[in-house]
């Protein structure tokens, strides 16, 4: 492989700056240069924990469910905690917590049918203001009592028309969408402002790419693992051809 195999490449990354640095670096090491147009500001929704003494156990789709949660809420030993890919498991971890079931799947859908059946009856699951059923109905359809714990929100952040023309002054060769969430905000934006673009949109899952289909993107490339290390070695398969 070449030492720099996305030499001159460019990628749009659709979160903020500071919650980029591990993308913007790895794509840095594999020649690439990477720009962030937030399309979501993200914030803390204030909650009420339940009692935890009730809780078999925990289930994080991301890092940013696990950051809001932890921040403010100790786990206690006993609760098993299940996480959807390697970064969420990662942030789990550094928090000193282990986690007893890492799927590769990035949807919820498929998460939820490979829970695995000890972590029930009792499952909490801290997320999003608009994070989709999926995880509970499979749960619960599997006989799972779940409890949806809310922990921070998504609000859509429309840029001025000087930053998206800023933004778009050159074509990119790829646009990375890690949450369906950024797919929506990023497809009002360029439809809003009339931008045209022949980048590939590179999904880091079923669930992300589900999403891109319904806009209507065209051959959107899926990451084989729900991580940033597959995304880019997606993309250098993609320059490949």
């Amino acid at each position: 492989m070449k030492s720099k195999p996305l030499k001159g490449k460019r990628v749009l990354l659709t979160k903020a700056e500071e919650e980029s640095s591990e993308f913007i670096e790895i794509l840095k090491a594999a020649g690439a240069g990477g720009e962030c147009l937030p399309c979501f500001v993200l914030s803390k929704i204030p909650f009420q924990v339940p009692d935890l003494k009730k809780i078999t156990s925990i289930l994080f789709t991301s890092a940013n469910a696990v950051d809001y949660f932890c921040d403010e809420v100790e786990i206690p030993r006993g609760i098993k905690i299940g996480a959807i890919g390697n970064k969420t498991a990662k942030s789990i971890e550094k928090r000193g917590y282990k986690v007893d079931f890492i799927s590769d799947k990035s949807s919820a859908l498929e998460f939820g049918k490979l829970v695995p059946k000890n972590f029930g009856p009792n499952v909490l699951f801290p997320c999003s203001k608009i994070a989709s059923g999926e995880l509970e109905h499979i749960l619960s359809d599997r006989n799972f009592k779940v409890t949806r714990l809310e922990v921070y929100s998504n609000r859509f952040q429309m840029p001025t028309e000087k930053e998206v023309k800023f933004y778009f002054k050159k074509d990119y060769d790829f646009i990375a969408f890690t949450s369906p969430s950024s797919v929506g905000g990023l497809t009002k934006i360029m439809r809003d402002y009339k931008i045209k673009t022949k980048a590939k949109p590179i999904a880091i899952g079923s669930t992300t790419k589900a999403v891109l289909d319904k806009m209507e993107w065209d051959k959107t490339i899926v990451a084989r693992e729900t991580s940033i290390e597959s995304m880019v070695d997606a993309m250098i398969k993609a320059s490949e051809k």
